[in-house]
């Protein structure tokens, strides 16, 4: 009993230690934010309310806007910047850094070991499959997987309707 007691205190103590440099380091936070392994924000990113994360790193100058309720599994890069290597003035690519904003909407889970590549758009109720990449726009309430990504199947948009209208968050 006192050795679970101890293991609980201890990691509830690590959790607000996480939080409170994840809060120093962002751009913004909402209420109930809750960073329960080490995190690497950027001052670009840009965090909802009751956002929950178990591991992240953020990568480039670019915007990371995670909208409400937000929930991550480990393991987790968010690329926001690439090299121009299109028509590129030295090779393999040249100096010019391109920054693209990556969006990821409310009510999303994402799962361990996910990539996602500069200028992705997530959009609300998506749930990602650990191990994906993840590039381009991503539909409402879609379940993706893969590298590269594709729909699984999607979830049930009037369950996920009505439990956002009554509140239902975990």
């Amino acid at each position: 009993m006192i050795v679970s007691a101890l293991k609980a205190f201890y990691f509830e103590s690590k959790t607000r230690y996480y939080t409170f440099l994840a809060r120093r380091k962002v751009h913004s936070s909402g209420k109930g934010l809750r960073v329960n392994y080490k995190c690497f924000f950027t001052r670009k990113t840009i965090i909802g309310e009751d956002c929950h994360f178990n591991g992240i790193s953020v990568v480039g100058d670019g915007k990371l806007i995670i909208q409400d309720h937000f929930h991550s599994g480990s393991e987790i890069i968010v690329i926001t910047q690439s090299h121009n290597y299109f028509r590129p003035q030295a090779l393999p690519y040249d100096n010019t850094d391109i920054l693209r904003d990556v969006i990821i909407g409310k009510c999303c889970w994402i799962g361990t070991r996910v990539t996602i590549l500069p200028g992705t758009v997530i959009e609300d109720g998506v749930v990602v499959q650990a191990g994906a990449v993840v590039f381009g726009k991503v539909p409402k309430y879609a379940v993706i997987g893969g590298n590269p990504w594709k729909i699984l199947k999607y979830r049930d948009s009037e369950v996920y309707d009505r439990l956002e209208r009554d509140g239902k968050y975990v």
